[in-house]
């Protein structure tokens, strides 16, 4: 969805779900310009499904109007281009603001065309391959050496525990959270 799209998009969510008797909350990579809806249903009332079937269909057929795209799993759809995600500018962001005291060094190559941009002076490559759900690799490079961060999310199993906590923590949450790490800070 194009991000000067969102908010409305997520408006026209929130009023779609609210006309609804199921608790919900939304999140999303704000940054990456899509969102996550949670409707939370009763294990033990298979009869519900159709209702959250209504809602599903209801909501991205509206978002599906306004240029946006669905999609049933983490990282693909028509949609995704390869420029860096939410994660990657997010962890920008920490690395210039852990080192906002130091000198920043020139970057070389900057403003050479390449998939990706510089965020808060990290220059940040992204690409998007069919297979991958997350990978995140954290370079760090000195005279005759590298340091490599490496992370990667083989199946969307390892967002569960993080989706639980989020969705737990959103029954008594007021305005707005960014990331994981401030919902894990708030409890």
């Amino acid at each position: 969805l194009p991000l000067s799209k969102l908010a409305e998009a997520v408006g026209i969510a929130e009023k779609i779900l609210k006309e609804s008797p199921f608790p919900h909350s939304i999140l999303g990579h704000v940054a990456d310009g899509n969102f996550h809806t949670f409707i939370v249903t009763d294990p033990t009332k298979p009869e519900e499904l159709n209702q959250i079937r209504e809602l599903t269909h209801k909501t991205t057929s509206a978002i599906i109007a306004m240029g946006g795209t669905c999609t049933g799993e983490h990282g693909i759809g028509a949609g995704k281009i390869d420029s860096p995600s939410g994660t990657a500018v997010r962890t920008a962001e920490l690395m210039a603001a852990a080192r906002a005291d130091k000198t920043q060094p020139l970057i070389p190559g900057v403003g050479q065309e390449a998939r990706g941009q510089v965020v808060a002076g990290v220059p940040i490559h992204s690409i998007r391959l069919a297979g991958v759900s997350a990978k995140q690799d954290v370079l760090f490079g000195g005279d005759n050496e590298v340091l490599s961060l490496h992370h990667e999310v083989t199946s969307t199993r390892a967002y569960i525990a993080g989706i639980l906590l989020c969705l737990r923590h959103a029954v008594s949450a007021e305005g707005l959270l960014v990331g994981l790490q401030s919902v894990v800070e708030a409890k």
